[in-house]
């Protein structure tokens, strides 16, 4: 076992863990914040997501989201806003 596989039970508690599983799963993430109606997306879902810059609109997330999926997650938003 390599000396990047093993990890002390303390770098895998909480944050660390998660900003470990993170980094080398090579994954972003994204909040919506409910009152200013605005995504909040970290450096790496922005360059995962196309998206330099200012975060989407909602039409614009929507579009992101595959077709399959899309009405589900605009009827939830939907629900969120009411």
């Amino acid at each position: 076992m390599t000396g990047q596989l093993r990890a002390s039970p303390a770098a895998i508690d909480g944050d660390n863990g998660l900003l470990l599983a993170l980094e080398s799963g090579q994954l972003g993430t994204w909040r919506y914040a409910v009152v200013d109606r605005a995504f909040l997306l970290s450096e790496r879902a922005r360059e995962l997501l196309g998206t330099p810059g200012a975060a989407p609109s909602l039409a614009e997330f929507l579009m992101l989201v595959h077709p399959d999926h899309r009405r589900d997650v605009a009827y939830a938003f939907e629900r969120i806003d009411a």
